[in-house]
């Protein structure tokens, strides 16, 4: 059997199943089915709903972007850090260093401050 046949033999027995529900029943049904009809709420539809979830992954994409370019375009405040901390982590550091770390960083920090002015 094909669909086509099967199609129409089932629409044959509904057709029969119809005809043989009295006046009563299907006026009842049919006022249901008008109710339910009067309803239904209005939804979106995947019509609009994909462009609209469309639109707004773009959004969140170009404000990632955005905020990553500013990130990236921060100036370093020292250009040799991956060189600092090579120094820091190898064997061959003099352990003086170690001891004077935290008046280096002052100063450091003290240097920067004057440049500033």
């Amino acid at each position: 059997m094909n669909d086509d046949s099967i199609k129409s033999k089932i629409k044959q027995s509904m057709d029969a199943w119809q005809d043989s529900i009295d006046v009563q029943t299907q006026v009842k049904l049919n006022e249901a089915r008008h109710a339910a009809l009067a309803q239904k709420k209005p939804m979106l539809s995947k019509r609009f709903l994909i462009p609209i979830t469309g639109f707004a992954a773009a959004i969140a994409l170009a404000v990632l972007m955005i905020q990553n370019n500013a990130i990236e375009s921060m100036p370093y405040q020292d250009s040799n850090l991956f060189e600092d901390l090579e120094m820091l982590a190898s064997d061959e550091a003099d352990p003086d260093f170690y001891q004077d770390l935290e008046f280096l960083t002052w100063l450091d920090e003290n240097q920067l401050m004057e440049s500033e002015i």
